[in-house]
């Protein structure tokens, strides 16, 4: 079950490792952020937080965090879930991975079906070693998508 993240906070602070940071960007738009989590019968099994642009009605990224390696099913169902209301909700939703990671081939497995284009970006993001990263930029554009205040 997909629930609100601010009613398990508690929960949450004993869960995340204390280096636990979101990122902070600084560019002009007007960015929201908003956090789920999974649960099931009480128990937290990962969390969802997702950020979007209200000015280009777009989801620019997707994080998941698994905090039990029990009801993993039930922690992919809410994610696909979730993601399948932003594909109807928003008019272009984006998230990475970096190339290497185990998770990569299960987006691509269960991702690339849905619709989702991929960009690759060389040397993107570099590690706590110091070395440059690849990473693969997911992004779905809804053909179905109207503002809003439009009319028809």
């Amino acid at each position: 079950m997909i629930e609100a993240a601010n009613k398990y906070q508690y929960q949450l602070d004993h869960l995340a490792p204390p280096d636990n940071q979101w990122y902070h960007y600084d560019f002009p738009c007007r960015l929201v952020g908003h956090s789920f989590v999974s649960t099931h019968k009480g128990c937290i099994l990962g969390k969802f937080a997702i950020i979007t642009n209200i000015l280009t009605d777009s989801v620019v990224e997707i994080s998941a965090q698994a905090y039990s390696d029990k009801q993993t099913y039930i922690l992919g169902k809410d994610l696909m879930t979730g993601l399948r209301y932003l594909m109807d909700t928003y008019r272009k939703v984006c998230f990475s991975v970096i190339i290497g990671n185990p998770k990569e081939k299960v987006y691509d497995r269960h991702i690339i079906p849905l619709g989702f284009t991929i960009c690759l970006r060389r040397a993107e993001i570099k590690d706590k070693n110091g070395t440059w990263r690849d990473i693969k930029i997911y992004e779905y554009i809804n053909p179905n998508w109207r503002p809003q205040h439009d009319p028809n």
